[in-house]
Formats: C-alpha cells, sequence, structure tokens
C-alpha cells in the first residue's frame, strides 16, 4: 500500500479521497491510496477531468490536467495539492501557477472560450524565470465553478479590469486565445480611455480582428445536441468526453455563457483609439474560425502594423505548436524587455 506522507495533515488526505470517491465509487481508501493511476480501468481522460474538477472545487486551487495525468499515485497527487496556494489569496480572477515576484515582465493569458486557466498550467515551466505567467480564471469554472459566468463582454471586461488593476504594477504583457483575446482587446482599450498604463505586448492568438468576427447564427441557445454536435464537427474538444454526460454537464454551462458573450459582441471603433503596444497575431494555417484575411486586420486596431505568424494546425494549434508559439512569445518578450531597458537607461 502506499501511504501518504506522515508530513501530509490528515484533513487533506481525507479530502482528497473524498473527490476520489466522487469518481471511483467501487474502490476502497486503501486501492486508492495503493492504486497505479496509469492502470485504473476507467483512467481516461474524460475520468481525469471529472476528477480535476472535484479537486478545484474542494481545495480552491487551479489544477493542471496535464501534471494531474503524470502523477502515477495517489501520494503524488497529495504531495502536490500539499505545495499548492489557492489562487485566490492573491486574486480570485487570477491563476499564478508559480510566483515570480522578482520577474521583469507579467504575462496575462485569457482563455478561450470553455476553456480555464488549467489550460495554461504547462507554461509557467517553460517560461524564463524573469516572466511571470499569469491566467485569468473566468467565473463558473475551475475553482470559480459555482459561479455564474459572465454572458456580456463589456461587464466581463469591467469585472475583470476592477479585479486585475493590483496586478499592472509592473511592465505586463496580455496574451488572449480566440474569446480571450477579443476580451484581451477590449480590456486594453479600456485601459487607454481612462489613462491607465499600457501593455508591453499584446499577443492575439486564434482570433479573427473584433472588426470581423465572422456573423453567425447564435449558438449559445441551441439545444444541448446541436452544441455537442457543433462541437464535434470543430473538432475543439475531445470526442470522449463529449460522449460522456457527466462531463457535458461540467463543460456546456460555462461554453454556452462564453459563446454568449461572442456572439452578442458589437464592435466599435471608439474613434481614434489605437492600441499603442507591439501585437503579434498568432494563427493556425489551417484555422477556419481565424482566416487569413480576418486575422490580418487586426492592423485596424494599431499604431503599428502587427507581426503575423502562422503555425502547423487548425484552431487548436497552441495545443499542437506549443513549443514552436512558446519559443516565439519568449523571444518577443526578451526584445520587449531589451526595449524597456533601453526607455529607463535614457
Amino acid at each position: 500500500m502506499i501511504a501518504s506522507a506522515p508530513s501530509v495533515p490528515a484533513d487533506l488526505e481525507q479530502r482528497l479521497l473524498r473527490c476520489f470517491r466522487g469518481v471511483f465509487p467501487t474502490l476502497s481508501d486503501d486501492e486508492i491510496r495503493a492504486a497505479d493511476m496509469r492502470r485504473l480501468g476507467r483512467w481516461d481522460s474524460a475520468t481525469l477531468l471529472l476528477l480535476l474538477a472535484r479537486i478545484e472545487r474542494e481545495f480552491g486551487v487551479d489544477v493542471d490536467c496535464g501534471q494531474l495525468g503524470r502523477a502515477t499515485s495517489f501520494g503524488l497527487i497529495l504531495e502536490r495539492l500539499q505545495g499548492a496556494t489557492p489562487a485566490s489569496d492573491r486574486c480570485t480572477w487570477l491563476t499564478v501557477f508559480a510566483p515570480r515576484p522578482s520577474a521583469d515582465v507579467r504575462l496575462l493569458c485569457f482563455p478561450q472560450a470553455g476553456s480555464s486557466a488549467a489550460a495554461y498550467g504547462e507554461w509557467a515551466d517553460k517560461l524564463s524565470d524573469r516572466v511571470e505567467l499569469c491566467v485569468i480564471e473566468y467565473p463558473g469554472r475551475g475553482r470559480r465553478r459555482a459561479e455564474r459566468p459572465f454572458v456580456r463582454l463589456h461587464a466581463l471586461v469591467a469585472a475583470a479590469l476592477r479585479a486585475l488593476r493590483p496586478e499592472l504594477d509592473r511592465p505586463f504583457a496580455v496574451f488572449g486565445h480566440c474569446m480571450g483575446a477579443l476580451v484581451a482587446f477590449e480590456l486594453l482599450r479600456q485601459l487607454h480611455l481612462e489613462g491607465g498604463p499600457s501593455a508591453v505586448a499584446f499577443f492575439a492568438a486564434g482570433s479573427a480582428a473584433p472588426s470581423r468576427l465572422p456573423r453567425r447564427a447564435p449558438l449559445y441557445a441551441s439545444p444541448d445536441d446541436q452544441l455537442v454536435a457543433h462541437l464535434r464537427t470543430r473538432g475543439a474538444i475531445p470526442e470522449e468526453w463529449l460522449n460522456d454526460s457527466r462531463v457535458a454537464e461540467l463543460l456546456l454551462p460555462p461554453l454556452r455563457g462564453d459563446l454568449e458573450v461572442v456572439d452578442t459582441y458589437l464592435y466599435r471603433r471608439r474613434g481614434a483609439v489605437r492600441l499603442r503596444c507591439p501585437v503579434f497575431v498568432l494563427t493556425g494555417a489551417a484555422d477556419a474560425e481565424a482566416t487569413v484575411e480576418e486575422t490580418e486586420a487586426w492592423d485596424l486596431e494599431t499604431e503599428q502594423p502587427p507581426l503575423v505568424r502562422r503555425y502547423d494546425g487548425d484552431h487548436r494549434f497552441l495545443q499542437t505548436a506549443t513549443a514552436s508559439v512558446l519559443q516565439d512569445v519568449a523571444s518577443d518578450l526578451r526584445a520587449v524587455r531589451s526595449a524597456i531597458y533601453d526607455v529607463i537607461s535614457q
């Protein structure tokens, strides 16, 4: 039997056992402690997502799905949870997987529709210690699963900006994927209008320019079967998740809210307001949701032409071309840091 380390509080172990019992009801506590997670009959990605949701709700932390999947025993998961700090200790809206108080740049990441902060969990270890990765956690998912999702973009932006202001006390860059790029864009515009701090860089990934968002029949009000059929055609969510009703119950409510945010968004030019910071547009070469014409229109929103990069893959290129994306982001942030130091030294 694999026992938990003596230094682990008993109540922590019982809370984690409670999470496991909810997903593996036929296993005893001793069997859970002793199990090789890779060999559990139901240890697949759908089951992993259900366990992750229970752990996030129980402990108030965001858990990276990839790291959880590599924890081969109950004891290893327990050890990782023992060192986890609830993100609410810093900001309810923010997940910081690796706090770096001496970092030069804070990278604020806004996830895509239906996603959570956990999607960026592995990025922190792959970025320089001079970059602090901070991922926005929207209401309705992750440790905030009990909260009602926002359904209007400007309300979402206003609430996020109120919460994030204390995090803008050092140079910051912003990364947004799909819906996240739209939220980040409007947040940066609002900061500009208020005379607030400007980002040192903005990365818009997998997103048409706000003025070129494709018009479509609203998806958020579709019946579950139609919405699942749409997700299946996009290939954005694993098939086994869509076939598991328990997983669908976790995914669909926040996804509906996010789709309503996008489907009801009305773009306004706002006079001469353009983003002053360098803008990098990242897209998948086969991404049907952000065509060449739609992504190149980002130059209408910037004072200087954006740099457009295309990667192999479709809308999921952040997952399939992660190494290339992070290499480019790291390179761009290094250039940004150099520019910051040049300005300071003058």
